[in-house]
């Protein structure tokens, strides 16, 4: 029969994608910011799942919830994954319609393979950015109000967004894990100039599972910004409130972390 989920709810994009990411999602904005290209968690959300032998189908649609229009603000999608020993692969496609009837559009393909304590993560997202797509102010009510995900205000030309992620999980121990994995993204039309431009991140995380949810680590990261990306306004770090790029003048366009933190997944 399947099963149907309802309320605020994981989008499909971060259900499927999140399964073939090193990390699902990482604990800060260094080795989690490809998740705001696509959003995680939707409000109003209806979403069904029903599994045929190793093949696996996901359907998504979030109510906009505004007067006079119900696909203003409105997220809809679908997915299929297969698993089969130790090989899994999954695509996705999510699209999401603000206030102006502007889009993202998101297509997402990835895949895993394990060979003992080892798994091996690739993955490759898309997500293209209608000129001045925005979401509205948290809480405030308005369209994507309450979803993480990255505007293309004050830009007058489709932002692309190509992301690559690749990495590798040794499990050392049934509740010691070392993964190491890399993200980079090249952008184009980072604004109306129509500049290119590239970030990426290299990090290595040493996890202790407390639970199945719940765990500790260790991290170190790399981050770095190329070409448009440091001087982009509508770019992950200043979404994040971070001093790295920030279209901010004499901006850093490299940063390296070190963080000891402690994370539950719900």
């Amino acid at each position: 029969m399947g099963e149907l989920y309802l309320g605020r709810q994981s989008g499909i994009a971060a259900n499927i994608l999140g399964s073939y990411d090193p990390l699902w999602s990482g604990n800060f904005t260094e080795n989690s910011w490809s998740c705001a290209l696509y959003g995680v968690r939707f409000d109003n959300t209806l979403k069904y799942t029903k599994s045929f032998g190793p093949v696996t189908a996901k359907v998504q649609y979030s109510v906009g919830e505004q007067a006079g229009d119900t696909s203003i603000g409105a997220t809809t999608g679908g997915a299929l994954s297969y698993t089969q020993g130790p090989f899994s692969i999954g695509g996705v496609y999510q699209q999401s319609k603000d206030a102006h009837s502007a889009q993202l559009k998101v297509a997402g393909l990835g895949g895993t393979y394990i060979a003992g304590p080892v798994t091996l993560y690739l993955q490759y997202i898309n997500a293209a950015r209608d000129p001045g797509f925005a979401k509205a102010a948290s809480n405030s009510g308005g369209p994507l109000a309450n979803t993480t995900m990255l505007s293309n205000s004050g830009n007058t030309l489709r932002r692309t967004d190509g992301v690559w992620t690749a990495g590798v999980l040794y499990q050392v121990a049934p509740a010691v894990g070392l993964t190491v994995g890399y993200m980079n993204d090249t952008i184009k039309n980072v604004s109306s100039a129509g500049d290119s431009g590239r970030m990426s991140t290299l990090y290595a995380i040493a996890d202790y599972n407390l639970s199945k949810r719940t765990d500790i680590y260790i991290e170190i990261d790399r981050t770095s910004l190329a070409g448009g990306e440091i001087q982009d306004r509508n770019g992950i770090m200043p979404f994040a409130g971070a001093s790295l790029g920030a279209g901010m003048p004499n901006a850093a366009s490299t940063r390296n972390g070190v963080a000891i933190g402690l994370r539950t997944r719900f």
